[in-house]
């Protein structure tokens, strides 16, 4: 090998790794938004639909997306109109969050799992969702992830769990 090709070599492999580390800088400090229900009560329980920024960066113009088909399945076929709307509107492409702040969240209503007349949802019904948003930097701007909401009334992913008394 001559001189001039272990140069160029040499620059190749400096070139290769100065965009390596540009694209990795990119996917450290960026926003990661994520959907998580919540809820709230005893007997009936209001559900609370929760979006959080933990990434890096804020997130911006976060829609929040789902086939009206499959709101449709996980509706109760007697839940009352109010929460469908709401419902609805939450999971709308039309409805844009302008900005979620690093380590923040959004909140809103999301219907109400009781044994009356106001039950919203079918429990253990899934809804897949979509969750676009963008970040501040021009390369790589935009994002696109894929979950599922489960409408459980446990904070635990399988339904069990111990809760820690404290001590007086």
């Amino acid at each position: 090998m001559s001189e001039i090709d272990i140069g160029l070599l040499a620059l190749a492999v400096s070139l290769t790794t100065i965009l390596v580390l540009y694209i990795n800088r990119l996917e450290t400090n960026r926003p990661i938004v994520t959907a998580k229900l919540e809820n709230y009560g005893n007997t009936s329980s209001f559900l609370t639909l929760k979006l959080s920024n933990t990434g890096n960066t804020p997130a911006f113009d976060v829609i929040l997306s789902a086939e009206k088909k499959d709101i449709e399945k996980a509706l109760d076929k007697d839940a009352p109109e109010e929460y469908k709307k709401i419902i609805y509107k939450c999971l709308s492409k039309d409805n844009i969050i302008p900005i979620i702040h690093n380590n923040s969240s959004e909140k809103n209503l999301f219907g109400l799992l009781s044994n009356d007349k106001n039950n919203t949802f079918n429990l253990n019904a899934k809804i897949p969702i979509t969750i676009k948003y963008k970040s501040i930097y021009k390369f790589q701007s935009s994002y696109t992830q894929k979950q599922i909401l489960v409408i459980k009334l446990t904070d635990y992913f399988a339904g069990f769990g111990w809760e820690k008394k404290e001590v007086q």
